[in-house]
């Protein structure tokens, strides 16, 4: 892991759950000027609808400088994958060379060997353009909603009574990959998910069908996803398998309240995923 957390409370007890879960923190910065980054999640209780309300905090301060790439390289890690880009307030400043310091710093990431994977957060606002569009030439998978697809692209991908229209979001993924994303455009929605090549091979698959009694909250579902996508990158899975699990994982992230309770076993993910497909 590497990011920046302040000296507080919230800091330390990210460290304790690192260190529960056996995870390196040497390359945590803790940093005096800032608190580490919070967001509360209100849910609504009848339905697992929510709203965030987000402190930026440490991550504000994180840079290339915190990124120890000579490391990464002699331990051969795979993945580099930078979270949350619109998020991380100095890797939006402009670069000279670059256009947003986040362009130059998956660059440098992809001159070390490491594959790039990007996912970023949804916002109004010009930072789409001006921020993401300059990384993506420096981005292998890049890994969003469809509604970042739409504000990408400049398409609407659902008609006006919210019905996805899965054409223009095909075609949003292939302009996606014109703008430069190097090898994999995954995009998921609350009805499946899709995954397209550099060849604008599809593959697509559709949400687990999971009864609402069992649906307590949906935050975190969005990252659930991304993180099994990024498992089945690292372990060379099948895009299909890759996209089956991952809406299962997704899926398994609904039955708890907050973002990590409900992601157990891969073997429990499978057995959600034949129970409820």
């Amino acid at each position: 892991g590497m990011g920046c957390i302040g000296k507080d409370t919230a800091g330390d007890e990210i460290i304790q759950i690192c260190h529960q879960y056996s995870l390196d923190t040497r390359f945590l910065s803790r940093v005096s000027d800032a608190a580490t980054s919070y967001t509360d999640v209100m849910n609504v209780k009848n339905g697992g609808s929510r709203t965030f309300f987000h402190s930026r905090g440490a991550n504000k301060l994180f840079s290339k400088n915190h990124v120890p790439f000579d490391y990464l390289k002699k331990k051969s890690f795979k993945l580099f994958h930078l979270g949350y880009l619109l998020l991380l307030d100095n890797l939006g400043k402009p670069d000279a060379k670059y256009g947003p310091k986040a362009a130059s710093l998956l660059k440098t990431a992809l001159d070390n060997g490491l594959e790039t994977s990007v996912d970023l957060v949804s916002e109004s606002g010009n930072r789409f353009q001006s921020v993401i569009s300059h990384a993506l030439p420096f981005t292998d998978h890049l890994i969003i909603n469809e509604e970042e697809a739409g504000k990408l692209t400049h398409r609407s991908v659902r008609h006006k009574k919210g019905k996805l229209d899965l054409a223009i979001l095909k075609k949003s993924s292939i302009d996606l990959l014109k703008m430069g994303v190097r090898r994999t455009v995954v995009i998921h929605y609350p009805e499946g998910a899709i995954w397209i090549d550099k060849t604008e091979k599809f593959y697509q698959t559709k949400s687990l069908n999971i009864p609402k009694n069992k649906i307590i909250g949906s935050a975190g579902a969005g990252d659930a996803f991304c993180a099994a996508i990024l498992f089945g990158l690292h372990e060379n899975w099948q895009p299909l398998e890759a996209l089956n699990i991952a809406c299962a994982t997704a899926a398994a992230c609904l039955g708890s309240a907050n973002t990590v309770d409900g992601v157990q076993s891969l073997k429990k993910i499978k057995f959600l995923m034949n129970r409820w497909k």
